[in-house]
């Protein structure tokens, strides 16, 4: 099952780092366990409820342990082509100093992916347990509405306040939303509203603007540095162009119901269904 394979990818994503820098080896990690969240998310009506928690618990820690060590890199790469793109005066000695400082050293980093990996390794099994060996359809086809629920809820929200932390609650929902495309699509459904490229592109534009709020807030954070006047307008007014990038985008793509979302994606998974199912007693003889 997909769901399995996710958490298994997420546990031996930082495996093989011989031919990786740190930065890659930590965004390919936390790329890998952010799929396995939004999968498992997304399973949580097929599976039982004490299982599902447990899990979860143990996923979010192992992804809130790597966030330190992009952090500080991040905000001084996007620095660097804020200042040659927009022709801004050179930082501060403080502040980039400061910047530096948070930068993780190669042992940190590989002590913190190994003991994330030691976590997701420990989640897998406590999943796999509270998983029935069928699918429901109908409970998957719940499982579907919910998280296209969850996204449009999040979309509306960064609509109608504007604020950095909505929208950056709307690109958690939308990676776990594509994440779950991604697994669908490899079930074999193809359905219109599969639309694996469109959201995968659009997730490289939402990383874009979350790290430049990121950036913003770290700057922010360091106020007195006689750069930050001019950084801070650089800042916001690309945050400002690319949030309503976004939220045109979002008016084209949340336009279908939930309900109907689900129903499209279960219909192609009954044509294409390669697995056993309940809840859909023709399935098993179609896919065959």
């Amino acid at each position: 099952m997909q769901i399995q394979c996710a958490l298994r990818h997420a546990r031996d994503a930082q495996a093989d780092r011989s031919s990786r820098d740190d930065a890659t080896a930590v965004h390919e990690f936390r790329k890998a366990l952010r799929r396995a969240r939004g999968i498992l998310a997304f399973a949580r009506p097929l599976c039982a409820t004490a299982s599902y928690a447990e899990a979860t618990v143990l996923l979010r820690g192992a992804f809130r342990s790597t966030g330190a060590l992009r952090d500080s890199a991040v905000s001084l790469q996007l620095l660097d082509r804020l200042q040659e793109s927009a022709a801004l005066d050179p930082l501060g000695r403080t502040l980039r100093d400061g910047l530096c400082s948070g930068l993780a050293t190669h042992q940190r980093t590989a002590l913190v992916l190994k003991a994330a990996a030691q976590v997701v390794a420990e989640a897998l099994p406590i999943f796999q347990s509270g998983l029935e060996d069928a699918i429901d359809m109908d409970r998957l086809e719940v499982a579907l509405a919910r998280s296209n629920r969850r996204v449009r809820r999040a979309f509306r929200l960064a609509r109608a306040s504007g604020a950095d932390e909505a929208f950056h609650e709307w690109r958690k929902r939308l990676k776990d939303w594509r994440a779950i495309n991604g697994m669908i699509a490899e079930w074999g459904a193809l359905s219109p509203v599969n639309q694996r490229g469109e959201l995968a592109m659009m997730a490289r534009r939402f990383g874009a603007l979350t790290d430049l709020i990121l950036l913003k807030h770290t700057l922010q954070a360091r106020a007195g540095e006689p750069t930050n006047g001019l950084l801070l307008h650089t800042l916001e007014r690309r945050i400002s162009m690319r949030k309503r990038h976004l939220l045109q985008w979002g008016e084209r793509q949340h336009v279908v119901s939930p309900g109907r979302v689900a129903a499209r994606l279960r219909g192609a998974l009954e044509v294409n269904w390669c697995g056993p199912t309940t809840g859909a007693a023709d399935s098993q003889g179609r896919a065959g």
